[in-house]
């Protein structure tokens, strides 16, 4: 059964994405989704009178599908699924890939797109990140170098790929860039080890590396042995941070599982990632990334306070339409 609510969300960001009866649509569909999940992207797509041809087709069979490559080539937007990312194909028509999570828990609305460039502008033209908390974290990150990337959600000029849901902004910082502790409370997560933080752990960084690590509990065990897994001094540098902006219907909680999801929780709003692993911006290669999931920290950039206990603060708090 399809929800209405989850009807009208999925319609709506096909119509921000300015999909309309003109537009030649090529819908991939992985056989993995659930019948619902299918019906509701199919009524949404009829909803608009797009022209739509839908693939049923498996990721691994995408490469170097002639058919499959004829049909993209001749339309204006693809719509992926399920495991379908666009590495997968060939090709530079626009792309929105639909998360197989229910639409209706993140409604799209054109606000969302307006905070996040504007917080992804403030973050270019910055020279200082800090991220703070009363707990005792404050690590600072000089911007300069380094390099922003967003996900608002939608198609338009200049953004040829998007994902629904959507709503962060990441920065990847240059070398020599990251110092101070991150202290880890009850509530935060750990995504790669996919368990919420019970004890707290303190994390020591010099020089964009983790330098030592101190906890005496299992939540310190795991993360030391996820670090020294690969057995690569790359492994304990910071990879990234990023900011989720997307208040979704219902706000991060204390102890909240959603922070264990990897697509959710980046993009939940005023919750932070920190990432160690690879990190190409400053020439350091690794196979593998650790994700952190931070709540209630804050952000200040130059001086500007964008996060207080993680919540987004003037022109990059949600809009009361967004709620």
């Amino acid at each position: 059964m399809v929800l209405w609510e989850a009807l009208d969300a999925l319609s709506h960001q096909l119509e921000l994405c300015a999909v309309t009866a003109e537009t030649q649509l090529v819908v991939l569909i992985d056989p993995a989704l659930d019948n619902s999940q299918i019906i509701g992207i199919q009524a949404a797509v009829t909803r608009t009178g797009a022209h739509s041809i839908d693939v049923h087709i498996t990721p691994g069979r995408c490469s170097g599908n002639k058919p499959l490559n004829a049909a993209i080539s001749a339309s204006d937007l693809i719509i992926t699924t399920g495991s379908h990312t666009v590495t997968h194909l060939s090709t530079a028509v626009p792309t929105l890939h639909l998360h197989s999570v229910p639409p209706q828990l993140f409604a799209p609305h054109a606000s969302l797109k307006r905070r996040v460039r504007a917080f992804a502008a403030l973050v270019d033209d910055a020279d200082t990140l800090v991220l703070s908390d009363s707990n005792g974290t404050s690590i600072t990150v000089s911007l300069a170098g380094g390099t922003t990337r967003f996900d608002h959600g939608f198609i338009e000029p200049g953004q040829h790929r998007a994902r629904f849901p959507a709503g962060w902004v990441m920065t990847t910082p240059s070398a020599g860039s990251v110092y101070g502790q991150l202290v880890l409370m009850p509530g935060d997560a750990n995504l790669s080890g996919k368990r919420l933080i019970n004890s707290p752990v303190v994390l020591y960084i010099a020089n964009d590396h983790i330098s030592s690590i101190e906890g005496d509990n299992p939540d310190a065990d795991v993360l030391r042995a996820l670090l020294e897994h690969v057995n690569k001094p790359t492994a304990y540098g910071v990879a990234g941070l990023s900011l989720g902006m997307n208040p979704g219907s219902v706000a991060p909680g204390l102890f909240d599982a959603r922070l264990v999801d990897p697509v959710i929780s980046q993009l939940l709003a005023g919750i932070v990632h920190l990432s160690f692993g690879e990190n190409l911006v400053a020439d350091r290669p690794c196979p593998q990334t650790i994700t952190l999931a931070l709540q209630s920290r804050d952000v200040h950039i130059d001086g500007l306070p964008v996060v207080r206990n993680g919540r987004l603060e003037g022109d990059f708090a949600p809009d009361v339409y967004e709620l």
